[in-house]
């Protein structure tokens, strides 16, 4: 949760996301949902991350992030810390 309304969450969400090397994919994102791309590196051929968010009244947002590999011999939680980092980044809590 944050903290924001929708269209704050997502613009911390944007930040959050370019502070930690994810560019954004307009062509499928939404106003409720931002799909995002990691480039590939040496140990993975790149990754992909959707933040949903839905607004739940009182200027709160709940945020939801899931993370998917392109391909790599395996994830070693990279999906599950860079979900951190961006929750973390935009100050969410949790509820």
């Amino acid at each position: 949760m944050v903290d924001e309304s929708i269209g704050h969450a997502t613009d911390s969400a944007r930040r959050a996301a370019a502070d930690n090397g994810l560019t954004l994919d307009e062509a499928a994102s939404s106003g409720s949902s931002l799909t995002l791309k990691k480039s590939p590196r040496p140990w993975s051929w790149g990754s992909t991350v959707v933040m949903d968010f839905e607004e739940v009244g009182d200027g709160t947002t709940q945020v939801s992030v899931s993370t998917q590999e392109t391909f790599a011999a395996t994830d070693w939680g990279r999906g599950r810390r860079l979900a951190n980092k961006l929750f973390g980044a935009m100050g969410a809590r949790r509820d």
